[in-house]
């Protein structure tokens, strides 16, 4: 083999990890900006003159901008033993795996960024993966049309967005880091996590956080966030906004809040305030007063059927276990908790999640904390307002390990749970804890009618019944 056979060998080589950089290698993809300087020709053979000459291969830009002019390498060899000439090609194209616009990493054309001849970092600002990575405290929302679960955030400063197919299991990232800004994802100013709802009229995933009345919203459809801020001069909640619900009826969010400048511990100042995001506006049908305090507010479930909003527990220093009722029309608060309770009541907790499965005109609560994680399930009877606890007997009521036979959530976190009308059953998103309070994220679904769950972890992890 010739040495100009050899190092055309070589070059071709290159050329086809640099072609590969596109592929998901979880690495830092770098590769040369320029051709460089080609080779001399070797000296040929004794004999014959020799004839020919190989087109030398310049360097390639995974960037696919400013492909190098390089110096080929030579040919064959001159009669008898003379020396090899050096025979002039040109760079290869690059390779097209750059962001929208060759953006470059911190939003500069790359060719801006470098010198010839440099490095260029090619990581991608979001590492591809098939599922979404551990974390805790997302905003979980369900879009029942296209029946996707989105997830958006979590954890400390995450801001990637997923959409889960609940019919398949499967997570499809939804992060283009040029065609879209994704809204900052972190605590704000007074130590709150932003909570979010999704808007089924006008098909948008709404994020409320900070104290500025500002909301963001995401199109799936334009896979576009954008910053909604009220008004100059309009009102809009002044506080830290904990709880978010929505109202099907008139399309819009329904957002409790508090101010904690304006008044001390425990902060009892609680308010419900409305956004309608066809007109971006705030009003507040129900001020200060409202009977909890921040330290936890009480689960959530919107009845369409009956336009109400249902709220059960709170407080864990308060051990609370009532039941409230909010008529949408009149804004009118009803206690429904019996003194003394009854035997079947559930037990006090805080941060539980509820939903309302129309199909079967059932409230679902499902987990919490209380003295623990608590793992049961109870359904109320809107109708006789009679509470059944559905949790199997042989069931653990605290902690994770499954009884075996049973197939029951470990409710290590649940980020969220709805109601899925086409299936006619309550889908939920809960999974495994880690040490450091993350969770990897796993769909379970509750058939009310038979009383069962079953889970699906997509591609990471599984569990036998």
């Amino acid at each position: 083999m010739t040495r100009a056979t050899s190092i055309g060998t070589l070059v071709a080589l290159l050329a086809t990890i640099a072609a590969g950089a596109c592929r998901d290698d979880r690495v830092t993809l770098a590769v040369a900006r320029d051709g460089g300087a080609g080779t001399g020709g070797s000296g040929g053979v004794a004999g014959g003159a020799g004839t020919g000459s190989a087109a030398g291969a310049g360097g390639s830009d995974s960037g696919g901008v400013d492909a190098g002019a390089g110096t080929g390498v030579a040919g064959a060899g001159m009669a008898g033993g003379g020396s090899g000439t050096s025979g002039a090609g040109s760079g290869g194209a690059g390779v097209a795996c750059a962001s929208p616009a060759d953006a470059g990493i911190d939003g500069v054309p790359e060719s801006d960024n470098a010198p010839a001849g440099a490095w260029v970092d090619r990581t991608p600002c979001v590492i591809p993966s098939g599922v979404p990575e551990p974390r805790g405290y997302s905003i979980v929302a369900f879009d029942a049309d296209r029946r996707k679960l989105i997830l958006y955030g979590g954890g400390f400063g995450m801001n990637d967005l997923w959409e889960l197919d609940v019919p398949t299991a499967t997570w499809t990232p939804r992060n283009d880091c040029g065609a879209m800004t994704p809204p900052p994802w972190d605590y704000d100013v007074f130590g709150a996590l932003p909570q979010g709802v999704f808007d089924r009229a006008r098909r948008r995933l709404l994020m409320f956080s900070g104290t500025d009345g500002v909301v963001w919203e995401w199109d799936p459809a334009t896979n576009v966030w954008t910053k909604r801020a009220p008004a100059p001069g309009a009102i809009a909640p002044t506080g830290i906004l904990p709880t978010v619900a929505y109202d099907e009826t008139r399309g819009r969010a329904l957002v409790f809040a508090y101010d904690m400048l304006a008044s001390p511990p425990p902060y009892t100042n609680i308010s419900l305030w409305v956004w309608d995001g066809a007109t971006g506006a705030w009003s507040e049908p129900i001020p200060d007063g409202l009977p909890w305090t921040y330290s936890e507010l009480p689960a959530v479930a919107y009845d369409a059927g009956r336009d109400a909003l249902w709220m059960f527990g709170g407080s864990e220093i308060e051990q609370d276990d009532r039941l409230w009722r909010l008529d949408i029309a009149t804004w009118k608060l009803t206690n429904l908790t019996p003194v003394p309770r009854p035997a079947a009541w559930p037990a006090w907790r805080g941060q539980a999640r509820m939903a309302y499965d129309a199909g079967r005109d059932r409230l679902v609560l499902f987990g919490g904390y209380h003295d623990g994680q608590p793992r049961d399930l109870w359904e109320l009877d809107p109708a006789t307002m009679t509470w059944r606890n559905r949790t199997p007997l042989n069931t653990m009521i605290s902690g994770s390990p499954t009884t075996d036979g049973v197939w029951w959530p470990p409710n290590s976190f649940s980020l969220g749970i709805f109601s899925d009308t086409a299936s006619g059953h309550v889908v939920e998103i809960d999974g495994i804890s880690y040490p450091q309070g993350l969770v990897d994220p796993v769909l379970w679904s509750w058939d009310g009618g038979a009383g069962k769950w079953s889970g699906r972890a997509p591609g990471r992890w599984r569990r036998r019944p």
